[in-house]
Formats: C-alpha cells, sequence, structure tokens
C-alpha cells in the first residue's frame, strides 16, 4: 500500500490504482486504501468510482469522518468530480 502512495505522489496514478485496486478488494475493511482509491478516482474525472469506493469503506467503518465528508462533498458537488 506504501507503494501505492509513493506511486500517486509522483504521478504514477495508473500504476497506483493498480497496487490499491487489489489491495483493497482482499482488505476492505482498511479505509485508507478505499479512501485513495477514491481520491484517485476524483482526481481522474470519475465521481461514480469515487462514490463506490467511499461506500465500501463506510460498509466497514461506518463512522470514518473523512469518508463520510468526502462523500457528503461529492453528492453535494462542493468536491468536483468530473461529469460520471
Amino acid at each position: 500500500v506504501n507503494l501505492g502512495v509513493i506511486e500517486a505522489q509522483s504521478g504514477s496514478v495508473e500504476k497506483a490504482l493498480r497496487l490499491w485496486k487489489p489491495a483493497f478488494e482482499r482488505e476492505p475493511w482498511r479505509g485508507s486504501i478505499g479512501m485513495n482509491l477514491a481520491r484517485v478516482a476524483c482526481n481522474l474525472g470519475n465521481s461514480s468510482d469515487a462514490r463506490a469506493s467511499i461506500k465500501r469503506v463506510l460498509q466497514f467503518n461506518p463512522d470514518f469522518p473523512e469518508a463520510r465528508s468526502f462523500l457528503h462533498g461529492i453528492e453535494t458537488r462542493t468536491i468536483s468530480c468530473g461529469q460520471n
């Protein structure tokens, strides 16, 4: 997972996604991975993928304040993720 952060910070977003997606599939209770996926999806303009990742985070961590805030931002359009 840390390698995913390094890849994302260096601009290799697709590599980061390839690392985070299977990690989140294996360990969906790890909210930080799901939030990383959501942020990257949003940055790439994919609000539906961002929402899906956040909702999955909240299934396992219903009191995750950052996830709730990010989802609220997407749904109220105070956070822009493109037109998806």
